[in-house]
Formats: C-alpha cells, structure tokens, sequence
C-alpha cells in the first residue's frame, strides 16, 4: 500500500475536493482506496459517509475492523474500491492487515504545522501539496517545504484553480515552474463551476458531470502522480537490494 498525503497549512487551496476526485479517479482504474480523514473539519469522511447520497451504502466493515489492533472503524462506500474512515492512530498506516487490503492510502491532512500532521507525514510514502497561484500561496511554500524536509518525506506541488483566461495565473504558473522545477507536476487542475456544483450536489466531477473538461487535467494530473510513486517504488526496490549486499 503506498500512502498520498494531500497536505498544504494554507487552507482554502482546494485539498479536500482533490483529494476527494483524485481517490475516486484512483478508483475507477482498479486501485483500492482507503480514504483517511485527518482534518477536524471533517469534509472528505462527510462527503463520503454523511449519508446515502454521499455515499454510504454499509456501516463498519466488522471482518476488516475486528482485526486491527486498535479496532478502527473503516467504513463501506457505494464506490466498490473506496473506504473510508476517520483517523484516530496513526499507527493504523503500519497495520499488516490495511496493507494487504488497498493500493492506496489517501490522506486528506489539515491545514496545520503541529506534531499531529508531522506524526501523520512521517508515516506517509509521499505527499502531494495543492497551491493557488497568488503570490501569499506561493511565499507560504517554503514554510511547507521545511516541514517536509525535516520528516525527510519526498513531495511534489500541483496548481489548483488554475484559470488560462488570468494572464496573472499564466505568469505566475510560468514563474512557479521555473522555481519549483520537477518539484511542479506538469498538469494543473484548472478552476471550474463544475467542481464546486459536484461537490454540492455530493457527487464526484466524473459524476457530476462526465463529460467535463476538468476530467482531462485530472487524468493528466493521475498519471503523474502514479509515475512519482513508480520512483519511489523503483528507489525502495534499490535500497532493499543495498541492504541485501552490504
């Protein structure tokens, strides 16, 4: 299982509707998806199981939850590859049996720089950092690269709400690209209606709309974040076979 934290101290940069399309575009190629709710706003499990019509067609999965250590309640969604659950260890992230069961853990962290987001990133395998192109976003990243750094966990940025029709968004994405390097994933997901109407209506973009252009970034936007995560796999790979030879 590797697990994505989507983590920003900024709020208000579109973390939760990211994480809620990009767990459910995970999903709808085969992955098997553990969404973890970290934030006390409690927006993602609240999309996910805050009633029939955001998704919860089961309560707790009893012949998953009575193996855990920690009796953490996961629950069922209609989506067949996504669960869900709010997080109350963060050793559940090292439990053998949540391992086995899902490809991906996808972590929506609050807005905060305190020991419960580092304890919680310290067990991630990677983290994803939604940014808006204004410029305080952008100062602000610093402050999370810090972070970062000092749980030693590799990261990479995406632009969120990203409007082509702003010639400020088209210089400041250009700027940010030249600054950030690889650290910047190619492919932002641009601001539209269609996202903010699906979330009302409780539904994913694809849902809401599958026809809509933003489905095209958030396929873009997938593909790398699988490529980085192949690194990763590839660096793990080598450092086992390091260990092995020493």
């Amino acid at each position: 299982m590797t697990t994505l934290a989507f983590y920003n101290n900024k709020g208000g940069v579109g973390k939760t509707t990211a994480t809620i399309n990009i767990a459910y575009a995970l999903a709808e190629i085969g992955k098997h998806i553990l969404v973890i709710d970290c934030d006390s706003q409690r927006n993602t499990s609240r999309f996910f199981g805050g009633g029939e019509a955001a998704g919860v067609i089961e309560g707790i999965i009893d012949r998953i939850a009575d193996k855990f250590s920690d009796g953490s309640p996961i629950s069922r969604t209609r989506y067949p590859n996504i669960d869900v659950m709010l997080l109350d260890d963060v050793h559940i992230l090292e439990e053998k049996t949540v391992r086995e069961l899902y490809d991906f853990a996808v972590l929506d962290l609050p807005p905060a720089m305190n020991e419960y987001t580092s304890d919680i990133l310290r067990l991630c395998d990677f983290v994803l950092v939604p940014i808006e192109l204004e410029s305080f976003s952008i100062q602000g990243l610093s402050n999370v690269s810090e972070t970062l750094s000092a749980v030693g966990k590799p990261f990479c940025c995406f632009v969120n709400k990203y409007n082509k029709s702003v010639k400020a968004h088209e210089a400041m994405f250009t700027l940010a690209r030249e600054n950030l390097g690889d650290i910047l994933l190619n492919t932002p997901l641009p601001y539209s209606p269609a996202i903010i109407n699906s979330i009302t209506a409780d539904k994913t973009v694809a849902e809401y709309w599958r026809f809509s252009p933003v489905l095209y970034s958030l396929g873009g936007l997938v593909e790398e974040i699988l490529q980085n995560v192949e690194k990763l796999d590839k660096l793990d790979k080598f450092d086992e076979l390091g260990k092995a030879v020493g």
